[in-house]
């Protein structure tokens, strides 16, 4: 459940992978917690990073990277910087191998989302 992983949003804080890309690509959940109501997920799709935000239909967001992954060892990365304001607002930007390469404003972060667990390399509960 997620009590047991880290308190992420609203705090600044930054999330790292190591992922190695075979030739072919790859695709699917680096990590993610909460569910579809509320919660949030890093994956990849078509070749692509993506970070996932979701708050309960009222501040949903999807940033995508511009760029396809390259087939090797990447460093898949998010960081989250808060504005301090009431609602967890804050820019979350999304790189590789230290580029940004996708930038979005979450309007409202939350510090729990649902009882879905913290996971790493996939979402069981999808």
């Amino acid at each position: 459940m997620e009590p047991i992983g880290p308190l992420l949003f609203p705090r600044r804080h930054q999330i790292s992978a190591n992922v190695i890309v075979p030739n072919g690509g790859a695709e699917g959940v680096i990590t993610c917690c909460g569910a579809f109501s509320a919660g949030w997920s890093l994956y990849v799709k078509n070749g692509k990073p993506i970070f996932r935000y979701t708050c309960f239909e009222i501040a949903d967001i999807t940033i995508a990277g511009a760029d396809q992954i390259p087939e090797r060892n990447v460093t898949i990365s998010t960081e989250f910087i808060p504005e301090r304001s009431r609602e967890g607002r804050g820019t979350l930007k999304l790189s590789v191998n230290g580029q940004i390469v996708g930038e979005g404003v979450l309007k409202r972060s939350l510090f729990r989302h649902c009882l879905e667990p913290f996971e790493v390399g996939r979402d069981s509960i999808a």
